[in-house]
């Protein structure tokens, strides 16, 4: 049994250090491991966001350039409103048209809702524990994803600009 070259403690046999030196050098390794796995996210992560905004810079370019060109350009969004709809007299949601009405202030129009349906299934079950699809109840509608567009229009002012950073931030990935 030899001692160990960094502590001068006794080294186990076919060893060339201690425990305890064996110990730090794998916390040592663990931690350089952590440390580069922690880099590689932050790599990874500083990537997508320049990626992302190298998309959000073409998207603005695009519309800018058909907006000098006297183009029209619409950007598109959905608000869901719960409607207030009962249940075996359970209400299932309350009803408010407030973002829809400020939205329409700020030159959102409506052209379309997509009703959103809540129904129940109905089973047969058997006495060996099976079961199978008889039939289903509902189609109540307990919501409605509320479709918009506004039309932007050039030469725009920087609030405009600003409001269309904003929409490309949210919908650009």
């Amino acid at each position: 049994m030899g001692t160990c070259p960094r502590c001068g403690n006794k080294a186990g046999f076919f060893q060339t250090l201690c425990e305890k030196c064996q110990r730090e050098d794998e916390r040592k390794r663990q931690e350089k491991t952590e440390d580069e796995r922690k880099a590689e996210d932050l790599k990874a992560a500083q990537e997508r966001e320049a990626k992302r905004n190298r998309s959000m810079d073409e998207a603005k370019t695009r519309i800018l350039e058909r907006l000098n060109n006297g183009e029209r350009v619409f950007l598109h969004d959905t608000v869901y409103l719960e409607v207030d709809s009962y249940i075996s007299e359970r209400q299932l949601g309350e009803f408010s048209f407030d973002t829809v009405r400020n939205m329409g202030l700020a030159g959102w129009d409506i052209v379309g809702i997509v009703p959103r349906t809540m129904g129940f299934e109905l089973l047969n079950r058997y006495d060996d524990g099976g079961t199978a699809f008889a039939g289903g109840l509902g189609g109540n509608i307990v919501g409605a994803h509320v479709l918009l567009k506004k039309e932007i229009k050039g030469p725009l002012t920087q609030q405009q600009i600003s409001e269309l950073d904003e929409f490309l931030f949210r919908y650009i990935t």
